[in-house]
């Protein structure tokens, strides 16, 4: 797992996020989640990138919670068990790629 946290005093536009997902030969898609939901936990066989543009989520990877909020990316490797929790109340908003 890589997290990277975003250290900038201005936020990126959820346009320069893609294009930097699209410089890494990730094709990049966006993702809308409702509030307070809760992605159970499941496994998939390709890396999945987040980035999240608004809002904040919890990612559980095995036992090991990581808080995300807007700018803030993490990889997660290809057969990591790992799930989701939206904090916000409108809901969170993510850039997503999948490495193969």
């Amino acid at each position: 797992m890589l997290i990277q946290r975003w250290q900038a005093p201005e936020f990126p536009t959820r346009e320069q996020l893609m294009s930097l997902l699209e410089r890494e030969a990730i094709e990049p898609s966006i993702e809308t989640w409702s509030g307070h939901v809760e992605i159970k936990e499941h496994r998939h066989p390709w890396t999945e990138i987040l980035v999240v543009t608004r809002g904040e989520l919890v990612v559980d990877l095995g036992g090991h919670q990581v808080l995300l909020r807007q700018g803030d990316r993490i990889d997660i490797p290809a057969y990591t068990k790992h799930s989701y929790k939206i904090l916000s109340s409108s809901g969170v908003e993510l850039v997503m790629g999948l490495k193969i």
